[in-house]
């Protein structure tokens, strides 16, 4: 729910308010943690658990608090979200299926390659572990730079081409991906300069912050190639285009940043002996670089194509 009304207020132009009470929900969560790991003023104790119950709690936080702005502030209500309810709507579900379902298999392909690739590590040991879940937590973190860019733009995008300005779709295009890219510059300079600084945040083991520096390389590399692939993703959702980048997605993530990452990872067949974590990251750098490439070229071949199919319907007419 929380999620559906966050796309709601978006594709309005309105994401103060889901800014302000997700910055809400974070001011709750820290002392709801700290309350009932500690079982103070009457809470029961529950230790490590007490981060699920109050993210639980936090979560229903988040959808009531957001559908309460949605309903009582004035530039939502000449929408009538709640004035009635109607019957199913079938035909309209199926079309949400049949862009949605892409969507959600392209992110479960994403999260599910850093997910497997903890799991074959594993039997490299606990500095191996430790280092690689260090640096994609951290990696986590900078996502969220490009993953909100390619949310605005899929709006961007979407709300040009519904008004019939395809130019304006391919502008908006290219700017988003221009700004990501410049962002993206940036964020790789600071974890390539402060990697050693960030690996001692995460801990105090001199093994674990020096594996975890270099693998802070291979991240600060695929942080200009993530964010092309992230924002084109954008983008193309917009042009309500999500069946090929998913393809894309499977290929080069599972393909290529498992299948290699394995290979190169855990076996010598490409190498004298294995690479072990290093091999998988390296393999992450080249399934995001074929990712991005294939990504840009498959949204600028589409936004040029539809635009000149425009401007010669406008000829004809």
């Amino acid at each position: 729910m929380h999620r559906a009304l966050h796309a709601y207020a978006s594709s309005l132009n309105r994401p103060k308010p889901i800014m302000v009470v997700s910055l809400i929900a974070l001011a709750l969560n820290i002392p709801l943690n700290y309350l009932l790991i500690h079982g103070l003023f009457g809470l029961p104790r529950l230790g490590g658990a007490s981060c699920g119950w109050a993210t639980g709690v936090v979560f229903w936080f988040n959808c009531l608090a957001l559908f309460a702005y949605l309903c009582w502030h004035r530039h939502f209500r000449d929408y009538r979200l709640t004035e009635r309810f109607s019957p199913p709507h079938w035909q309209r579900y199926l079309t949400f299926l049949q862009l949605g379902l892409p969507i959600g298999l392209s992110f479960f392909v994403e999260v599910s390659l850093f997910t497997f690739i903890a799991l074959l590590v594993a039997q490299l040991g606990t500095v191996v572990v430790a280092s690689h879940q260090a640096v994609l937590n951290f990696s986590s973190i900078l996502y969220m730079l490009p993953q909100s860019l390619s949310t605005a733009l899929s709006i961007r995008v979407g709300q040009n081409l519904g008004a019939g300005n395809y130019r304006g779709a391919r502008f908006v295009s290219g700017v988003g991906l221009l700004t990501g890219v410049c962002l993206a510059a940036v964020v790789m300079l600071v974890v390539l300069f402060g990697r050693h600084t960030i690996m001692q945040m995460y801990s105090p083991d001199p093994r674990v912050a020096t594996l975890g520096a270099t693998l802070l390389l291979f991240a600060a590399i695929y942080q200009l190639t993530d964010a092309a692939q992230s924002i084109a993703s954008g983008a193309l959702r917009g042009y309500k285009l999500t069946t090929v980048p998913m393809l894309i997605h499977i290929t080069s993530f599972w393909g290529l940043g498992l299948g290699l990452g394995i290979t190169l990872g855990l076996t010598n067949w490409l190498t004298h002996q294995a690479m072990g974590i290093v091999g998988f990251w390296f393999a992450l750098d080249i399934s995001l670089t074929v990712a991005a490439l294939l990504l840009v070229s498959y949204l600028a071949f589409e936004s040029r194509r539809r635009l000149h199919r425009q401007l010669d319907q406008g000829q004809a007419t």
